[in-house]
């Protein structure tokens, strides 16, 4: 085993937990049987009611890598992480989540990538289950980057100018380890969105690197504990995906190109078109959709006709 220094950290785990005392001893298990030992865990608990706090105190009392803040209200994933970073002391940091499984080499082949590689972000691949049905998938991202892809990592120099760079970030922040120095310097924090506040962070921060190098490992198991709830293209969910994008897209200075500005209005009316245009929705749903997307969006890249929804 390494050194390990738990005042100096290589790594800074993140994970927020909201009455998840389900998982929380798988998540302890997995990180503990890293490879790379040499890192801290911050869990924050988000105010909860069941025996999260209790479980968090255990494990701080038997490792002391691992640590716990507790939330005296309710904030939400986004302001957790942001809680987590705050106290954070490692070089690199990773937000992961607290029900997923986490592969034995997650930490050392994504420091690996980012010292060798020397880029600010590593993004690395993931599988995708449906702990209902035991579907397993890849983000579509992922099959177009193992298109371009000659081995197991891909660099992408000057992010703005690589090609069709919007269609090569995933929306999770769970599958990017990200330097401290870089996130700090650019004030990456997660905004306070009920929903996709991990879209800000994860474009954000790929966008605004100097390099991002995408690592084609599945290093992550991530668990879709409810299809109802978690992927199900529900009309109000999907319009914080539109404060989401809106978000990102308020911030063009960082973009360094109207191209990124552009790819990204695609991939906002692509996903959104994929409920409006569903038997489910109604007229009354499609015309909250129109009003959501024509307003702040068009106004603030400037285009004409954003919408053409029939």
């Amino acid at each position: 085993m390494e050194n390990v220094d738990v005042n100096n950290p290589l790594v800074s785990v993140i994970i927020p937990a909201y009455n998840a005392e389900k998982y929380l001893q798988n998540a302890y298990s997995y990180l503990r049987a890293q490879q790379l030992q040499n890192f801290e865990v911050i869990f924050v608990d988000d105010c909860s009611s069941d025996a999260t706090e209790e479980m968090l105190k255990r494990f701080a009392d038997s490792d002391a890598r691992f640590r716990w803040i507790r939330h005296e209200r309710n904030q939400g994933c986004g302001m957790a992480r942001n809680t987590g970073i705050r106290n954070a002391n490692g070089t690199y940091i990773i937000c992961l989540d607290a029900d997923d499984t986490y592969h034995p080499d997650l930490l050392k082949k994504m420091v690996w990538v980012l010292e060798s590689t020397n880029a600010d972000v590593a993004v690395c691949n993931s599988t995708v289950v449906n702990m209902q049905t035991g579907a397993r998938r890849h983000f579509g991202q992922w099959r177009r980057l193992q298109e371009r892809m000659n081995g197991k990592i891909l660099v992408a120099d000057d992010p703005c100018k690589f090609d069709n760079i919007a269609n090569l970030i995933d929306y999770v922040a769970w599958s990017k380890m990200i330097r401290r120095s870089f996130f700090l310097e650019k004030e990456l924090w997660f905004p306070n969105l009920k929903y996709y506040e991990d879209i800000p962070f994860s474009f954000l921060s790929c966008l605004q690197a100097s390099k991002v190098a995408f690592v084609n490992e599945t290093l992550i198991e991530y668990h879709i504990l409810n299809q109802d709830s978690m992927t199900s293209w529900k009309i109000p969910k999907e319009f914080y995906m539109v404060d989401a994008f809106h978000y990102v897209l308020r911030k063009k200075e960082c973009l360094d190109s109207d191209s990124v500005g552009d790819q990204l209005m695609r991939r906002i009316l692509e996903n959104i078109g994929a409920i409006y245009y569903s038997d489910r929705t109604t007229e009354e749903e499609r015309q909250a959709i129109r009003l959501r997307m024509n307003g702040p969006l068009r106004e603030l890249w400037e285009l004409d006709n954003l919408l053409e929804l029939g």
